[in-house]
């Protein structure tokens, strides 16, 4: 299993240098919780439920260091200096996803690599204080302080995103509809209640709350994930086993509600897959685009993740990533948390182009306004 990996590693490196187009789709870094409950209530300041912690924002700036080691020097498909025709951000409308993005983008053009001003005389239309004037002489002909650069992030409202939110009863209420039926299908409500009897019930006591639904045990698993990532210590009884437990129905919950019903992964995915097949088209076709990154949530991993008939047994972790990179010999590769993916319905690791876009093709949905009207 070690020289699988160690030989999947070299295979990754290898063929990052014949990249023509990468399009990195992330969730975001860790966060703080969105929900309090008894037993972590003392380590969250209330006013910022849901939003980016510091060490969401260090994920995702190291993961744009490693790309700009990756994208500018193991292979020149980037600027060592920002060009905008080369890349395109954009991120859905959560603060989370968004300072994930600017976090990355400042990984991958850090402090230095900046524009400088050709003028001196730059002073905007106002009063400046001679603190202000100061600032200005600091800066000499750098645009900003330390030379930062500043990327534009995009911006899509939730009820119009079909690429990255295409999942949500905002964008699409026929989802709702289907993830109705599913959390009343035979296979959802029979493992319900297999867990509510069983090890919730361990869980709940240990925790001092009430945990008896799968959507409940998923959502004291976000909780308990991001006191992980910020060092928050567990109640005592908490252990690696039950938490273990709980991420194994948390992964059943997102991966089956709703993707396992072919009809809503194809309005999930329908979007993403088409512009995902017009940006690898024109790097074929000697584009300027080289780098798409589309900074989102975990749901929006598992929708595409399904699609591909790659779904998981556990949910995507924080700042989890799923890069495709087109490469000169018109194939496609699939890299999931930096490990080269087969998707099973292509004949190699390395699909043909032909083959991709025939597949994400299959998900297709030619009027998703229509389709996405309640039935």
């Amino acid at each position: 299993m070690l020289h699988f990996m160690i030989w999947l590693i070299f295979l990754l490196e290898f063929t990052i240098g014949n990249a023509i187009f990468v399009t990195e789709i992330s969730r975001h870094g860790a966060r703080a919780p969105t929900k309090l409950y008894p037993f972590d209530i003392a380590f969250w300041d209330p006013n910022l439920l849901g939003e980016l912690t510091p060490t969401g924002m260090r994920q995702h700036y190291l993961i744009g260091h490693e790309f700009r080691r990756r994208y500018t020097q193991v292979t020149p498909l980037l600027s060592e200096i920002y060009n905008s025709s080369e890349i395109y951000v954009q991120a859905t409308s959560s603060d989370r996803t968004i300072m994930s993005a600017w976090s990355q983008m400042l990984g991958l053009y850090p402090l230095g690599t900046g524009p400088n001003v050709t003028l001196l005389n730059t002073a905007p239309p106002m009063n400046i204080s001679a603190y202000t004037a100061s600032i200005q002489n600091a800066l000499g002909k750098a645009a900003l302080t330390n030379s930062m650069q500043v990327i534009p992030i995009n911006v899509i409202q939730g009820p119009k995103d079909h690429v990255l939110h295409g999942y949500d009863s905002d964008s699409c209420a026929r989802i709702s509809q289907i993830s109705a039926t599913l959390k009343n299908s035979t296979v959802y409500l029979n493992n319900q209640q297999y867990w509510a009897n069983g090890i919730l019930k361990t869980i709940s006591e240990v925790l001092g709350v009430k945990i008896s639904t799968i959507s409940s045990a998923s959502n004291i698993h976000t909780a308990l994930e991001c006191d992980l990532y910020n060092g928050n210590p567990w109640k005592t009884g908490m252990n690696e086993t039950l938490f273990e437990q709980l991420a194994q129905i948390h992964g059943f919950s997102k991966f089956y509600v709703p993707f396992s019903d072919a009809e809503a992964r194809n309005l999930s995915c329908s979007a993403f897959f088409q512009e995902l097949i017009g940006n690898i088209k024109q790097a074929f076709n000697g584009g300027d685009l080289k780098f798409a990154y589309y900074s989102a949530h975990d749901t929006t991993l598992a929708a595409f993740l399904s699609c591909l008939d790659l779904a998981q047994d556990y949910n995507p972790p924080f700042a989890s990533t799923l890069v495709f990179e087109a490469y000169q010999n018109a194939t496609v590769g699939l890299i999931y948390n930096d490990v080269l993916t087969e998707i099973p319905s292509c004949s190699n690791i390395y699909c043909p182009v032909d083959e991709f876009y025939e597949i994400l093709n299959s998900a297709y949905v030619p009027d998703l306004e229509t389709a996405c009207k309640l039935q």
